[in-house]
């Protein structure tokens, strides 16, 4: 076992050998500070479909209609195109992106109707309003991963699901 001799005051460890038992090895236990770590519970997302995707698709295809690419003789002058539209990539998907909250339902397939669904049964917990959810639920999947499948077929080369 290795720990840095510069280790915080507070980090140690030890070799228990009470605990070797029948064999020539001892267990190591180390205790190690370890320092606070802040997790995010948001995130910046597009829908797809939505205007905000058709709004960044529209503002970063007149951004790269207008870009200066006539005088690329260096690799700087490369270098700088390309992170220039970088950053605008970045700016533009900040300024169209939505904050959304982290949390059991952050599913791409995930749908308005979904959450009306799930509220519905939630209100009163009816066999029927829960059959009424798990159905849309099936039916989002479905057509979300058969859209993806075909999309990356076509993308690949061929036709219909992988």
């Amino acid at each position: 076992m290795f720990l840095p001799l510069d280790r915080e005051v507070g980090s140690y460890h030890t070799v228990r050998e009470d605990m070797m038992d029948e064999s020539d090895h001892a267990p190591l236990f180390a205790t190690v500070k370890v320092t606070e770590t802040n997790v995010t519970n948001t995130k910046l997302t597009m829908p797809k479909d939505s205007i905000e995707e058709d709004m960044f698709i529209e503002e970063l295809a007149g951004y790269m209609s207008n870009m200066d690419v006539t005088n690329l003789n260096t690799p700087d002058a490369i270098e700088q195109v390309v992170k220039d539209l970088g950053n605008n990539v970045v700016r533009l998907w900040d300024s169209n992106a939505k904050t959304s909250k982290i949390c059991s339902k952050s599913k791409s397939w995930w749908n308005k109707e979904c959450t009306e669904k799930i509220q519905t049964y939630r209100t009163d917990r009816s066999p029927e309003n829960y059959r009424a959810f798990k159905r849309v639920v099936k039916d989002s999947k479905r057509k979300f991963f058969d859209n993806t499948s075909v999309k990356l077929g076509s993308t690949m080369g061929h036709y219909g699901p992988l």
